[in-house]
């Protein structure tokens, strides 16, 4: 789970990053699609990384998995991104 760490950390730099990109009088077009476009592969890597692993859990002890998912912080992250 640290590499969701990290790609959650880089994509929190990238929202901030196509955010500062909008209050530019005049923004690259071309510098926010390829924002946009790293944050949809980000986000589609945190997805499998973290399917991969409660799956993983799931088939190893079903239960467990519920319980650790009732943990604040250990579930599924959000995204906070409302354009990813």
């Amino acid at each position: 789970m640290a590499l969701v760490e990290q790609l959650i950390k880089q994509r929190t730099a990238l929202t901030n990053q196509q955010q500062a990109f909008e209050q530019l009088p005049h923004p690259s077009v071309k510098a926010q699609v390829a924002v946009t476009s790293l944050l949809k592969e980000l986000n589609q890597q945190i997805d499998l990384l973290e399917a991969s692993v409660y799956q993983r859990i799931k088939d190893h002890d079903d239960k467990l998995l519920d319980n650790l998912k009732s943990i604040p912080g250990i579930g599924p992250k959000r995204r906070r991104c409302s354009s990813c």
